[in-house]
């Protein structure tokens, strides 16, 4: 039976994407969420979130970063369960692409029985394993605030007849065709950038930005400053002042 628009619930909870460069600030995004804050962290040396703890170690985490497959996915099942509890106001990812990098190469290590890997098989494996965990943590029973950190780097050339590597709607730095698919999974994608002149970091929100950003949270912004409370309570202003469906002025 189809349902009515009208009672279709609003967006409660952040769902971003942010991609950035090394060391321009990413994990320390941390300091801004809301608190209770719970970091999934999946970069290999988790001494880096030094970077957060210099300000606060108000939080906690769990590492899911293991490079043998059984091992990660049983880690990342940890990691899930503890985002579902409901007890957080904000779940950090940090970051998607080391995770996707480790998944794809277990992939690949699974089919090798000795003449070399299946990529047809692995990439399928691998590409159904990163969309249900990027879709079981972005769904709407995970009651808390969702930021999810990408690395990017410099890229190696493009081959011809592969997936693009970057552009409009792909994610940089995540293995295979899939990299376009996982950033339309999220109702923000936005990059971070630090001005070199004052140490101030931001997001690129806009559509028309350098890199094609989506930010439905704050449309019509195309900077902003790279602080998630601050994000959430513009997004929240700017819900509020607008007017339901087909309803006009003065009536």
């Amino acid at each position: 039976m189809p349902l009515l628009a009208k009672d279709l619930a609003k967006a409660t909870h952040l769902r971003m994407l942010c991609i950035g460069a090394a060391r321009v600030g990413k994990t320390y995004l941390i300091n801004s969420c809301p608190r209770p804050v719970y970091v999934i962290y999946s970069d290999f040396d988790v001494t880096k979130l030094d970077s957060a703890t210099r300000v606060s170690d108000d939080f906690v985490y769990d590492e899911v970063n293991e490079t043998d497959g059984g091992k990660l996915l049983a880690q990342t099942e940890v990691a899930l369960r503890e985002a579902r509890y409901g007890k957080y106001a904000t779940v950090v990812w940090d970051t998607i692409s080391t995770f996707a990098l480790n998944l794809c190469n277990a992939a690949l290590g699974a089919t090798d029985k000795g003449n070399g890997s299946d990529g047809r098989q692995a990439y399928d494996t691998y590409g159904r394993h990163l969309v249900n965990t990027v879709g079981r943590l972005l769904h709407s029973s995970v009651k808390s605030h969702v930021l999810v950190l990408s690395h990017d780097r410099e890229l190696s050339p493009e081959i011809a007849g592969q997936a693009k590597k970057r552009g409009e709607g792909i994610l940089p730095n995540i293995p295979g065709g899939i990299r376009n698919m996982v950033p339309g999974m999220f109702r923000d994608v936005v990059y971070i950038e630090k001005k070199k002149s004052t140490q101030e970091r931001f997001f690129v929100t806009g559509p028309d930005g350098v890199y094609r950003a989506n930010c439905q949270t704050l449309p019509g912004y195309e900077t902003f400053p790279a602080d998630i409370e601050k994000f959430i309570a513009e997004g929240k202003k700017l819900d509020a002042a607008r007017l339901p469906p087909n309803t006009k002025k003065g009536k």
